[in-house]
């Protein structure tokens, strides 16, 4: 591993690219916020890119820079990191008790680089901050799919870094068909991290900023949380849009002019790498008799035995019916078969059984649905389904709960292989 040293006068900046590590060997320096003296270490991760400022006369720092990684000279005319510490430090000036910071903006903005860099401002003046990670699609401090707090003890260079403490389920990487709940989750985490003693919340959220749709989740989210301040990062209009929709005080700022691009399969790649952070645990049991469940069809509507449908399903499908069960408008029809039955075939059982809503699950598609074992005292673990038992009502996960759950979700999102993304959007069980 390479070593670059770097000697900087008062002011003077560098970038430097992740996998790096930085050692202060004399004087100190900024990095995201975080004030690093004589001796201390600052890490950046594959995907990560910060300037580094002296904020001594003198400084000195070692950079051992990792496979991928580099310095260099900062680019002309790169000044959002001061505008960035003015906003939060105000923030924390300006800010009378208990205070909440929702971070928005577009995707690839650097609202997960400014959550970082608000809860660092808020540790550098001994303030107890709590970071929520409502970024659903690209989840950082939980498994995508995931609202989760954690509350730093340390200097924050990237939030996954970071432990949840608590985590609640979604079920979904696409904002919009869950709306409701990412903003009930927020708002509980907020709460959650008040009564851990929180003076600063900060809540950063995903990048869906296009649409009338988009504006009324991220003013409808402002006001759950109760938003002391918004943060736009790269967004001029979004900025104007959340000052008329919301009474918090409103920063409009610049995404930074250089930063480590991702493109969409990085973004696969790490959100396969948090899946698998988070679902590689024991593998267990549960009767699902005796927990409530949500997101399934199959198992929480009432079982049917009708030889009609039996028939009309082996007609029109080609396959037998192993469960079928009534819910309030509609039926589910669970099909022995590994592969999804042909769409244009479900429209016609649908016809022929006369039922406003007909929703057929296929037992191949079990394996692999991302779920969620809540526990008694409400918080929720990540979990993989692998098999179900539809006779004993019996389901088998793979999760990092070691409690005995009193609920299980289930999502509309399936993993393949190496926790790969291979199915979304719709019902699976």
């Amino acid at each position: 591993m390479p070593r670059v040293t770097l000697d900087l006068t008062l002011g003077e900046q560098a970038r430097i690219f992740g996998p790096a590590r930085v050692r202060v060997v004399k004087g100190s320096v900024s990095i995201l916020g975080a004030e690093l003296g004589s001796g201390e270490e600052f890490e950046l991760r594959r995907f990560r890119s910060y300037p580094i400022t002296s904020l001594s006369e003198h400084s000195s720092v070692e950079v051992d820079v990792g496979e991928g990684g580099r310095v260099e000279a900062p680019v002309e005319g790169e000044n959002h990191y001061f505008q960035w510490l003015e906003a939060a430090d105000e923030v924390i000036r300006e800010s009378r008790g208990p205070t909440v910071v929702a971070v928005m903006g577009p995707v690839e903005a650097g609202k997960t680089s400014y959550a970082a860099l608000q809860a660092n401002r808020a540790l550098a003046h001994s303030i107890v901050s709590a970071i929520i990670d409502a970024d659903i699609g690209q989840a950082d401090i939980g498994p995508p799919g995931f609202v989760s707090l954690a509350i730093p003890s340390s200097w924050v260079e990237w939030l996954r870094a970071l432990e949840p403490l608590r985590m609640k389920f979604v079920g979904s990487i696409e904002p919009a068909p869950v709306a409701g709940r990412l903003i009930t989750a927020s708002r509980e985490l907020v709460d959650a991290a008040r009564r851990r003693g929180s003076g600063l919340v900060v809540v950063d959220t995903d990048g869906w900023t296009e649409g009338w749709q988009a504006m009324e989740l991220k003013s409808d989210l402002a006001w759950a949380i109760e938003a002391d301040y918004i943060v736009v990062l790269g967004d001029d209009e979004l900025a104007r849009y959340m000052r008329r929709a919301t009474q918090a005080s409103v920063y409009s700022l610049p995404s930074p002019t250089v930063k480590a691009e991702r493109d969409r399969g990085d973004r696969r790649l790490l959100r396969a790498e948090n899946y698998r952070r988070f679902l590689t645990g024991a593998r267990v049991e549960v009767d699902l008799e005796r927990v409530s469940v949500r997101g399934s069809c199959s198992l929480s509507g009432t079982p049917v035995r009708d030889e009609q449908i039996t028939r009309e399903t082996v007609h029109s499908l080609g396959v037998e019916a192993v469960r079928v069960t009534r819910y309030p408008g509609g039926l589910c029809i669970v099909v022995d078969s590994q592969s999804p039955p042909d769409p244009q075939a479900v429209r016609s059982l649908q016809r022929r059984l006369g039922v406003r809503e007909l929703l057929v699950a296929y037992t191949g598609g079990f394996d692999g649905v991302l779920s969620a074992l809540t526990t008694r005292d409400g918080n929720e673990y990540p979990a993989l389904l692998r098999e179900v038992d539809l006779n004993s009502m019996r389901a088998v996960f793979d999760t990092c709960c070691h409690v005995e759950p009193v609920a299980v979700s289930f999502s509309r999102l399936r993993l393949g292989e190496n926790y790969s993304e291979v199915g979304r959007g719709r019902i699976w069980v």
